[in-house]
Formats: C-alpha cells, structure tokens, sequence
C-alpha cells in the first residue's frame, strides 16, 4: 500500500466520492467536507488530505482542516499503519484525532505513544430514521428561518457550539453560515406567536440520506418538547424529498437527546470519537 498527502483538493485521485459513498452513512462527514473544499477550497486554509491507495484502489482517506482535529473516514483497518507512518511525517504529534471507534482505536493500536498525548474529549452516537415516529404536537408553528431572525440564529449557533463543545470559527464565519442556510431553506425553526423557539439544519445530501444538525432550543423554552418536534417534521419532509434515511449525531454524555430521538424513531448504528491533547 502506499499513503499519500494532498494540499490541493483538485489533485486527489478519481474515484475518491465513490468510495466514500460505499458507506455514505458513517462518512458524512468526509462526504460533506469534500464536497465543501470542492466548491469553496478557501473555507479551511491549511487543509491536508491523506490517501492509502493498493494499486490504483483506494483504501483509506482521511482529512486535516484546522482548528478542527485530523478526522478519519471509514476505510480499510489494514491501511491504518500506512497512514500513521505518513502523519508522522508531518506531525510530532497528532493535534487531535476523530472518528469511529473502530478507525480511531486503530490509530492508537499503531501509534501508542498518542495514547498519552491524547485525551478522549468527546463520544458521539451516530443515529439513522427511515421513518418517523410523530410526537405529540407541542402547539409551535413548523416553518422555514427567515433573514429578518439572522442575528437571533447567529448568537444561538454561537451559543450551540459553546454548550457542545463545537469549535467556534468566528462571527464572521457564523454570521455567513447562518445567511447561506436561510438562503437555501436548509434552516428549519419552529415558531410560538411568531418568535422562533428552536431551529435544526438540514445538512449534507449524501447519496441515499440527508443529515440533520445543530439542533438547539435555547435555554428557557426547553421541556416543551419543541426540538424533539421539530426533528421528528424536518426528518418527516426531508424523507418526503425522497431520501431513504436521515442521520444525526448525539452526545452520548447526554441521555436525554439520546431519548428523545429515539422515541421518533432514530436507531443506533456507531459511536465515533474525538481526542484532542492533554493540558
């Protein structure tokens, strides 16, 4: 096998989408970040892409965009020794690390010494609907986000990033993102008396499902039921879009939003990891 390093997304080998959608599940985040880089290469300055390829078949892809940590897709356990010797090459030491159980416990296996470094910060559960359980109405409206909100949408992204853990870019970067995704229609709120109360995206089109995201009800309107409503009505529309299957990841630190998501019929299909250094 040979290991490979990209900086130019334009110069990866043909073939890379397909084999990442061999399992679009359990890659959608790869799928989404490739796709990101393809069409805005600027959205993550100082990317590196990692290839292990055996005779012109891939075998394991993996990608590095700062500040966000080194994030393996789910490829070939076989090629992991090839990929580490690789980051070796280019890190003293990994800044961080992410992925399935399965991919990240295989790094540690083949660099041990990390095992020390590094410190399991978070454990995600990732999750998969192909049909909708409805809950009980909680009275709120279901409607798309609109550009007047933007700032209210902005501070509550900010806000979810900082009670999850997610890495925050920026306002500049939020205050974009949350613009785009109003723009599209891929911002999904619910709405009392015509204020929003909760907001989910729908995120990455994969090539058989659709993510869902960056669920948050903020702190004062929570115990209503409303995210859990409007997961289950955004699941419900993007399947009636023709996709046979949702996906979202949870905290697995947190029962409740495990709970709840399963009650509308999300089923379990794999914990992924994220490591980042010791103090």
């Amino acid at each position: 096998m040979r290991a490979r390093r990209y900086t130019r997304v334009e110069d990866l080998p043909s073939g890379l989408s397909e084999f990442l959608a061999q399992d679009d599940l359990r890659n959608n985040v790869s799928l989404g970040v490739l796709q990101r880089l393809r069409s805005q290469p600027t959205a993550f300055p100082d990317y590196c892409l990692y290839v292990v390829s055996e005779r012109r078949k891939i075998r394991l892809y993996a990608h590095e965009t700062p500040p966000f940590a080194p994030f393996l897709a789910q490829g070939d356990p076989d090629a992991i020794p090839h990929l580490v010797e690789l980051l070796k090459n280019t890190h003293q030491r990994l800044p961080g690390l992410a992925g399935s159980l399965l991919m990240t416990e295989r790094v540690l296996d083949a660099w041990p010494e990390m095992r020390k470094y590094l410190n399991c910060v978070q454990r995600q559960g990732l999750w998969r609907l192909e049909r909708v359980l409805m809950p009980l109405a909680s009275g709120a409206s279901y409607q798309l986000a609109q550009l007047q909100d933007l700032e209210l949408y902005v501070s509550w992204m900010r806000a979810f990033c900082l009670e999850t853990g997610e890495v925050y870019r920026g306002e500049s970067l939020t205050h974009d993102d949350q613009k785009m995704r109003i723009l599209a229609g891929d911002l999904h709120v619910l709405t009392v008396a015509g204020r929003p109360v909760s907001m989910a995206v729908g995120g990455r089109k994969l090539k058989h499902g659709r993510t869902v995201g960056f669920v948050y009800t903020p702190p004062d309107k929570r115990g209503k039921g409303y995210a859990t409503e409007l997961v289950a009505l955004l699941s419900q529309r993007i399947l009636k879009d023709g996709y046979s299957y949702c996906c979202l990841f949870t905290d697995l630190a947190n029962p409740i939003s495990n709970r709840i998501y399963q009650r509308i019929g999300y089923e379990w299909v794999d914990e992924f990891r994220k490591y980042t250094p010791s103090p």
